[in-house]
């Protein structure tokens, strides 16, 4: 997650890609986005971050929203050398890529 305003990056979480993971990203999003307005990365997959990127909007708070490309940020990863592939290294991944895009 991105501050909306000054581009810090705030907080990284990762959810599973399915229902479940939805649900537990919905109860986080209301503790974390009350006061600021956020911003928060979701990486295109097959299905889920369509219903992700909907539910996010249907919660009632003000976001900014964005389903990337996970091959620019692969790209992105490979032009600052960063080889590993964490769930951590991906989510600080793609709150960099939002700051730059």
């Amino acid at each position: 997650m991105v501050d909306a305003q000054d581009h810090r990056i705030k907080l990284t979480r990762t959810f599973t890609n399915d229902v479940q993971g939805i649900i537990e990203l919905i109860d986080w999003t209301r503790t974390v986005a009350v006061v600021q307005r956020r911003h928060f990365v979701l990486e295109l997959t097959a299905a889920y971050h369509e219903l992700a990127a909907m539910r996010l909007h249907c919660v009632g708070l003000v976001l900014v929203i964005s389903v990337v490309d996970p091959a620019k940020v692969r790209a992105l990863a490979r032009g600052l050398g960063i080889l590993s592939k964490t769930n951590l290294m991906d989510a600080l991944l793609l709150a960099q890529y939002a700051r730059l895009a």
